[in-house]
């Protein structure tokens, strides 16, 4: 198996694994009963979950333009983080944006011809 299989592999399923982890703390929550708060942290973090699940998706249609989109999500991300995170920034950062980031660039990786 060359390189850029196991790359195409792996962006699929870490993106999978990512969006999975933050679709389901938003559904769990709706299930509990907790619903979408209205402030600005809730609902930043549930448009940047649902604009991450969707070019997640375009990923897995065009590597090369979703993976840009997933890349673009995690800049975002990472300015939500700092701009909305308490004391500990940089583990806010690396908990949300990095791993966007990441996977961006691994469908961007295993694209190139």
């Amino acid at each position: 198996m060359n390189v850029k299989r196991i790359l195409w592999y792996a962006a699929r399923l870490l993106s999978a694994i990512l969006v999975g982890f933050y679709l389901s703390i938003m559904i769990g929550g709706l299930i509990e009963g907790e619903g979408i708060s209205n402030d600005g942290e809730s609902i930043g973090m549930t448009v940047l979950t649902l604009f991450g699940a969707a070019a997640v998706i375009y990923a897995w249609i065009d590597a090369r333009r979703g993976g840009w989109a997933i890349v673009a999500i995690g800049v975002a991300f990472t300015i939500f983080a700092l701009v909305t995170a308490g004391q500990r920034h940089w583990i806010a950062v690396l908990g949300g944006g990095v791993p966007f980031l990441l996977i961006g660039l691994l469908f961007l990786l295993s694209h190139e011809k």
